[in-house]
């Protein structure tokens, strides 16, 4: 179980995201004038055939120099992908020289990123992630509404907390859009689970992933 707050060897980064952390909920806390309801997720239907899928999450790069995320999408139909190996988990920290996610670049990368994510347990959970530059999360069958969305071109911040009701030990489809266009870099995706409290941020481990292979 490993904590967003926790620095980690080049990964010494994420204590300043966990003051972010803590700042962005103290926020949330003060201005909610009414309560937020937290949005059920739609399991995959019909579910994968356990036996079928593979650790990690498959990933397609396209290395376009973007300014925001929304330009990805007109490259999409003249870009052929480039397809990375799995992703074991979404936990990524570098420097300007990179590397991006699992490429052998620090700049210009955009990825998209697919496959299934399970949750241990049944309840409300808080997605979170620590992002530079931007990103979209969808989770859930037919997914049309990101439940994480900052596409902009920024240096370190914290994207969330959102609400999430999910089902305990079922597959969610996962897509997940990221670009870093230079200098530093940073994709982390974690989770609070349900009733913990500030502080208990848990970056999501690679046994919560999987996707079908091609």
């Amino acid at each position: 179980m490993t904590s967003i707050f926790e620095p980690s060897g080049s990964k010494a980064r994420r204590n300043l995201a966990g003051l972010a952390v803590a700042v962005s909920l103290a926020l949330a806390a003060l201005f909610t004038a009414a309560p937020s309801y937290a949005e059920s997720a739609q399991p995959a239907d019909p579910q994968p055939d356990t036996s079928a899928l593979e650790p990690g999450l498959a990933v397609d790069y396209y290395y376009v120099k973007l300014d925001h995320l929304d330009q990805l999408y007109a490259w999409l139909d003249s870009r052929k992908p480039d397809p990375g190996a799995p992703l074991a988990t979404i936990d990524f920290v570098a420097n300007p020289q990179g590397p991006v996610l699992g490429t052998k670049r620090g700049s210009v990368v955009a990825a998209i990123i697919t496959g299934y994510v399970r949750f241990p347990e049944s309840g409300q959970f808080k997605l979170l992630a620590l992002v530079n530059d931007g990103m979209r999360l969808y989770v859930g069958q037919g997914a049309e509404k990101p439940i994480l969305d900052d596409p902009r071109k920024m240096s370190d911040r914290l994207v969330g907390p959102a609400d999430i009701t999910v089902e305990a030990n079922v597959w969610y489809p996962l897509k997940l859009e990221y670009y870093q266009k230079k200098g530093t870099s940073a994709l982390v995706l974690a989770w609070m689970r349900p009733g913990v409290g500030e502080g208990e941020e848990e970056v999501i481990e690679a046994e919560f992933f999987a996707h079908l292979p091609d």
